[in-house]
């Protein structure tokens, strides 16, 4: 078999299992390896892939780019993008093995790059409060951003929510969003103040018609998920805050629950994670003032004020 025989395969593979989505960013990321295409996969060699590895480490060029992720010339590929095609190649050659078409993978003799310590992506609490005072006469958006505050939904399966997927009665919504098979659906519970403010719309402004699109545009149709980032754009430009978009919220959810006592593995399922280890690497992030801060309230001796066996 060739390997590009093997990537057509694997690509095949996916489909029906995982999002359009996701089999483009194969497709995306094993494009360097296309120098292989006509060469027998099991004479692949993990030098083979250490040169290709090192041509793509040294590239002075990113490939697309836009207003939220400008490109830089200068600089080459990020260490994010590059650990995005590090485990690409890898996950293309376990199933290789998997599939019994090598004995073994040779990614496994290639160092995975080092990811440097970025600042949370959270919303900063006191921004949040500055956005729910400037929104809190408008019905729609005060629901919108008190929903993805209170139940870490992402953008997509807030506007996909339809008037069947809410049970208000149950505190809880269900959503569809990216996943397996195109999308996963889960419940989302909500409570307190994101309770009060779905409510409030719901029974106090949502136009009722045949859109059944549980938040609506201006001309009564559901609204989109551009729509969303747009109006929390404008809303972040006129209070000038540094960081206003759907998942910032989402992040601003998890820091919140690990802040008040929450645990990462019940935090990790209400995300909707399989694996406890996304959560963990994505979503736990503490910048240096509070790694100080925790430190001083749990790394205390015996006997010190607040030490837990002191209080028993």
């Amino acid at each position: 078999m060739t390997f590009d025989d093997a990537i057509k395969e694997f690509l095949r593979s996916h489909i029906g299992v995982n999002t359009p989505g996701t089999i483009d960013h194969y497709i995306k990321r094993l494009k360097p390896l296309a120098t292989f295409a006509d060469k027998p996969l099991r004479d692949i060699a993990a030098d083979d892939l250490r040169t290709t590895w090192i041509a793509l480490v040294e590239r002075k060029h990113r490939w697309g780019g836009g207003s939220d992720h400008p490109r830089d010339e200068s600089r080459g590929l990020s260490p994010f993008t590059l650990d995005g095609y590090f485990r690409a190649w890898s996950a293309f050659f376990n199933w290789c093995v998997l599939q019994e078409y090598i004995g073994g993978n040779p990614m496994r003799k290639l160092r995975r790059p080092s990811l440097p310590n970025i600042e949370p992506k959270a919303i900063p609490t006191d921004d949040l409060n500055r956005l729910l005072a400037e929104i809190r006469l408008n019905k729609r958006d005060y629901a919108i951003v008190t929903f993805f505050c209170n139940t870490n939904c992402r953008v997509g399966g807030l506007t996909g929510i339809r008037l069947d997927d809410v049970e208000l009665s149950e505190h809880r919504v269900w959503v569809t969003e990216k996943g397996r098979g195109g999308g996963k659906r889960r419940a989302v519970y909500l409570h307190g103040v994101a309770l009060a403010a779905l409510k409030d719309y719901l029974f106090n402004e949502r136009r009722w018609g045949e859109c059944d699109s549980l938040f609506l545009a201006e001309k009564g149709r559901g609204i989109t998920n551009d729509g969303v980032r747009m109006v929390l754009r404008r809303l972040a430009a006129r209070l000038k805050l540094r960081r206003a978009n759907p998942h910032s919220f989402r992040h601003w959810f998890a820091r919140n629950w690990l802040n008040n006592g929450g645990d990462l593995v019940s935090l990790s399922k209400a995300m909707g994670h399989n694996d406890p280890q996304v959560t963990i690497r994505f979503y736990a992030r503490w910048d240096d003032k509070e790694i100080r801060g925790k430190h001083e309230q749990f790394a205390r001796l015996p006997g010190e004020q607040g030490d837990a066996e002191s209080r028993s």
